[in-house]
């Protein structure tokens, strides 16, 4: 995770998950998300796919409300804690 502070007070914030060949990229902040895609690519051959729509099972989208997204926060949450209790 990577976070900056910007000269307006709010904080740019990005999650890059890799697995083999694959990424999934979280961020609050599109200018910020293609700045990195920018720099990535410099040292990557980056195909961009689509947007991701389900996480572990669970809808979700940036034109979800703020009450939405904390709530599927919370399934994606129990999932993973869930999934992971037995390792």
């Amino acid at each position: 995770m990577k976070e900056v502070n910007k000269a307006d007070g709010t904080t740019s914030k990005i999650i890059l998950t890799i697995h083999v060949d694959n990424a999934i990229v979280a961020t609050n902040d599109d200018q910020f998300y293609a700045e990195f895609l920018t720099e990535l690519g410099m040292d990557f051959e980056l195909k961009r796919r689509r947007k991701v729509e389900l996480v572990f099972g669970v809808q979700g989208g940036a034109g979800s409300s703020k009450r939405h997204r904390a709530h599927v926060t919370r399934i994606i949450l129990q999932r993973c804690a869930e999934a992971f209790s037995n390792v």
